[in-house]
């Protein structure tokens, strides 16, 4: 009797925990890179409460980013360590502004990687 209780429990656990498993094999096959606006999206809609501005607040803590200016903008670019680390990269886009001169723009991405070591630190509970 006690088994089976206890098996009952257990597949209950199994149950609630689906979706966050699910979740978590598509972000370990992942081949693609993705911006921190998409991981925060792909985090909330997986039960965790966080946008963009939070993610980003996460990471410099982690001090996995950092915040510069740039001609009076801001941008959050990856520390060296998460970019040893193969966490984070840099995108970098060129384009021509209004005047006619051409620009770069830079965008920080999370690489696969990145994903899977984002996405375990919040299972385990490493919230703001």
């Amino acid at each position: 009797e006690k088994q089976k209780d206890l098996i009952s429990v257990q597949n209950e656990q199994l149950e609630q925990q689906k979706p966050k498993v699910q979740f978590a094999e598509q972000v370990a096959v992942s081949k693609d890179s993705i911006t921190v606006n998409e991981m925060a999206k792909l985090l909330h809609k997986n039960g965790i409460n966080i946008g963009r501005n939070r993610l980003f607040d996460w990471l410099r803590n982690k001090k996995l980013v950092m915040r510069v200016s740039d001609n009076r903008k801001w941008s959050n670019i990856p520390t060296q360590t998460a970019v040893n680390q193969g966490l984070l990269t840099i995108v970098e886009k060129t384009y021509t502004d209004g005047w006619g001169e051409s620009r770069i723009s830079t965008t920080t991405v999370v690489t696969p990687k990145g994903q899977g070591y984002i996405l375990n630190k919040f299972l385990q509970g490493a919230l703001i």
